[in-house]
Order: C-alpha cells, then structure tokens, then sequence
C-alpha cells in the first residue's frame, strides 16, 4: 500500500512540473507569433491545459494527503480493535465445528502438554458425527486413540464432560421434575420434526463415543502392563476420567492446555453447522469465564464418572488379565445382537445396540451398568 501511495504522490508531482514547463514556456512562446496565428491559438490553449493540469495536481494531492491520513486512522482503529479482542481473549473463528476438529488434529493435539478438557453433548472423537450413522475409518479412529492414550501415559490429564443420557430421579435436586431427558429435548431442538427420533441418535452417537473412551482406557492400560509399580498404573489411569452431566447444554468445549474452542449450541442447529471460535490466554476474561463453567460442571454433585473405580482397580491389579476378560465379554454381547438383528431389524436405531463396551466393562467387575439406556418405549436388551 505504501509504495501505491508513494507512485501517487510521484505522479502529482510530475503533473504539478509539466503544467508549470507549460506555464512558463507560453507567453515566451505566444511573444515571438502574430495575435491571430493559428500557433497563437494552440499557445492560449496549451496554457489553459497547463493552468488547468497544475490546478488538479494541487488538488489531487491535497486529496491524497487527507485520503492517506483517513486511511491511517482506519488502521490505527482496526489494530486497536484487534489488541482489545487479543487481550479479552478472541482469537479466531471456525465457519463450522469440523474446520475446529481438522486444527486439533492436525496441529494442536500433538502440542498437548499438560490437560485436554472436553465437555459437549455426545463428545465423539473430533469427528462430527452427524444425522446418518457414519462414523470415522477404523484406521484413523485408532490412530487417535492411541494418540489419546499415548498424551495420558505421558503425563497429560484428559477430562471428559458428556451430558447425561438418561438422568435418574436419584440425581436431580428435590422439587425437580424426575426422570428428565436432557438428550430427548436437546435432539429435539436441534432436529427437524421429520427427522426427530426422541433421544435415540443422540444416546447412539454417545454410546459409541463412551465406547471410544473406553478403548483409551484399555490402550493406557496396556502401556502399564510391564510397570511393577500399582501407585504409578493407578496415577497414570486415573488421568484418564469420563463423567456425564446434567444441566441444559449450552455449548461444547475443546481445552487444550491455553487454548480453548467454543461452539455454541443454537436452536433448530446442528452443532456441525455452527460457527466456533477459538479463546486463548489463561489468564484472559473470556478463557477464564469458560474454564470455570467446565469447572463447575465437573465439580458438580450430579455429575459421575463413567468408568467405575472397581474396573480401574482391575486395571491396576492385573491388567492384562482384565483386558482379555473385557474383550471376551464385549465379544459375546456384540455377537447376541448380531443374532437379535435378524429378527429385529430396527434393533440399531436403539442406543443400547452401540453399548456393547460399557456393558461388558460393568460384567468384568459384577456390576449393572448405570447407564444403559431404553429408547422410544422399546424392550431393553439388558
């Protein structure tokens, strides 16, 4: 832009000196032929050309002078704009969530140092799940878990906030309505009437996203198989937390040590389609507002962890005997709904079908899980 501005002022200059050449060679010029030539004639015109010509250049230039000034303060407010967003916090905006999850993945991930917090509604492994069943390529969801598992083995904390997928009357406060499905109203405002399935698409994307935690754990577990030392695999594990929430979801959030990605949840949108934005700077107004509403939420009584502390208690104990039962158990509960599929053809359009993993991390310890889940008033397949 300065060298535009520089060409400008160059070019007015050199308009003010040819116009002033003329001004001065005229009446030399017009005093050597007779008043009535036709030379006389182009002289007087040539003059008014070289009046006219230095005219507009004093003009042009005190035009540009001012434009450029104009132009400086123009800038000097879009930087101080900038240095006020910088120092709140602001840092840049997503057009939709998944331009936030291609980021993480190919840049941030990997950067992770100390804590990755995520808290959301159904908090798939940085892919938006979407309406269809589609789900990422094994190859690639595996990669990220080992990923996931590799940061928690080397000393990074992973907190994971989902929302309840079916609430208790034993975890709401007194005076509360029982029994409230936060997920149902949740896919209800976010669905089209026509695509509305009461809660169930929602429980299903969650439950394969517990499934993927689950698989975290057990890839952590792994890694501590040749560590003698129970205290260390139990501090390592214990890095890795899982808990549901129950409060109205108002929005997902990515913390990855001091940056943070925010998505609101809209009414009648889907979270995919949703402009994010990302929030830096621990100590920033914005940052510090949102890390306490994770906070908070996390601390909250209501919210419990998904993993139970007998399961991580195998782990540590013996890890690779309980890795081998938990496999053995999933196996046989994903080979009954194979069989239920043939005469239950509807039977995956039920969240329970994709909680084979928690279900069979519950029988490893004796215990029915909490968490499992009936949609659309149909029979539970536990």
């Amino acid at each position: 832009m300065k060298s535009k501005t520089s060409k400008r002022i160059a070019l007015i200059i050199g308009s003010i000196f040819v116009g002033g050449l003329i001004l001065i060679a005229v009446p030399f010029i017009a005093g050597m032929q007779p008043g009535d030539s036709l030379l006389s004639v182009v002289v007087r015109i040539s003059s008014g050309l070289g009046e006219a010509s230095v005219v507009a250049a004093i003009i042009g230039f005190a035009f540009e002078r001012l434009l450029s000034e104009e132009r400086i303060r123009e800038i000097e407010e879009i930087f101080k704009l900038h240095r006020h967003l910088e120092r709140f916090g602001f840092k840049a905006t997503y057009a939709t969530r998944q331009e936030v999850f291609d980021e993480i993945l190919g840049r941030q991930l990997s950067r992770v140092k100390r804590e990755l917090k995520i808290m959301g509604i159904c908090v798939s492994l940085f892919k938006e799940a979407g309406r269809a069943k589609s789900s990422p390529k094994r190859e690639r969801k595996d990669s990220i878990i080992e990923a996931l598992a590799g940061m928690v083995h080397d000393g990074v904390t992973v907190q994971v906030l989902l929302l309840k997928r079916m609430p208790s009357s034993g975890g709401l406060q007194p005076g509360v309505i029982p029994q409230v499905d936060l997920m149902y109203f949740r896919e209800r405002d976010e669905d089209k009437p026509e695509e509305f399935q009461h809660g169930r698409r929602m429980k299903g994307i969650a439950n394969r996203s517990v499934a993927d935690w689950i698989d975290v754990l057990l890839s952590v577990a792994g890694r501590l198989e040749h560590v003698p030392n129970h205290d260390h695999r139990r501090e390592v594990l214990h890095r890795l937390q899982i808990r549901e929430y129950v409060a109205l979801p108002a929005l997902s959030l990515y913390v990855l040590d001091e940056d943070m990605y925010v998505t609101p949840y809209l009414f009648k949108r889907h979270c995919s389609d949703v402009p994010a934005f990302r929030v830096g700077g621990k100590d920033s107004p914005l940052f510090t507002e949102y890390y306490a509403h994770f906070t908070q939420t996390w601390d909250d009584d209501r919210t419990i962890s998904i993993f139970p502390e007998k399961f991580i208690e195998r782990l540590v104990e013996e890890p690779a005997l309980t890795i081998k039962e938990f496999a053995d158990r999933q196996g046989t509960i994903q080979a009954a709904f194979k069989r239920d599929l043939e005469n239950w053809p509807t039977l995956t359009e039920l969240p329970e079908f994709y909680s084979a993993s928690e279900q069979a991390m519950y029988d490893v310890v004796g215990e029915r899980s909490r968490h499992a889940h009936v949609g659309g008033g149909q029979r539970s397949l536990f």
